[in-house]
């Protein structure tokens, strides 16, 4: 047995308090860094849009039993992903990093879930001849690039959060 002497023993209890309280603050900031860590455009990505490729999702209904992947744009995309389940057991999250950046609570719901992560990914190309049918992405840690058969990929886009008609004023110049 080793011996510690309490004030040792409680200094130890003292930095695992602090590195808990500062990774609990962090998510935050890295998700906010994060969340937008594919730049990239991805290639025929435009081409796709409305026939597989979605930048904002109201109704999760139209995914009822599709292969659906998301882009990892923080917290929201998180929400989406986990709410996904209810109507698709083939959900897939895509993160570059090594980790979630996310709150404490939404990270563990994700951990717990059936939604399937793939660290260290970004998405090369989104194929298919009509519509999505597959991405070829790429596993950054292992430097290697493979195919994955989807139906749907979602791109979290920042005005998701803007009201209906902030987005018309926006694009319309008019109320």
């Amino acid at each position: 047995p080793i011996k510690m002497h309490c004030s040792n023993l409680a200094a130890d209890a003292l930095k695992d308090a602090i590195k808990n309280y500062q990774d609990k603050q962090k998510p935050e900031q890295k998700a906010t860094q994060e969340a937008h860590e594919q730049k990239e455009e991805i290639i025929r990505e435009k081409e796709f849009t409305g026939k597989g490729v979605f930048y904002k999702v109201e109704d999760l209904s139209i995914f009822k039993d599709k292969r659906v992947m998301i882009l990892d744009r923080g917290d929201k995309s998180i929400e989406i992903a986990l709410e996904l389940t209810k109507y698709t057991p083939r959900v897939v999250f895509v993160t570059a990093s090594k980790d979630i950046s996310a709150n404490a609570d939404l990270k563990t719901k994700l951990k717990q879930s059936d939604v399937k992560i793939l660290y260290e990914s970004k998405i090369l190309e989104i194929g298919g001849l009509n519509d999505v049918e597959k991405v070829i992405v790429h596993d950054l840690n292992e430097d290697e690039k493979y195919e994955l058969f989807i139906d749907s990929i979602i791109i979290i886009r920042t005005s998701y959060n803007i009201s209906k008609k902030l987005q018309r004023v926006m694009e319309k110049g008019t109320l």
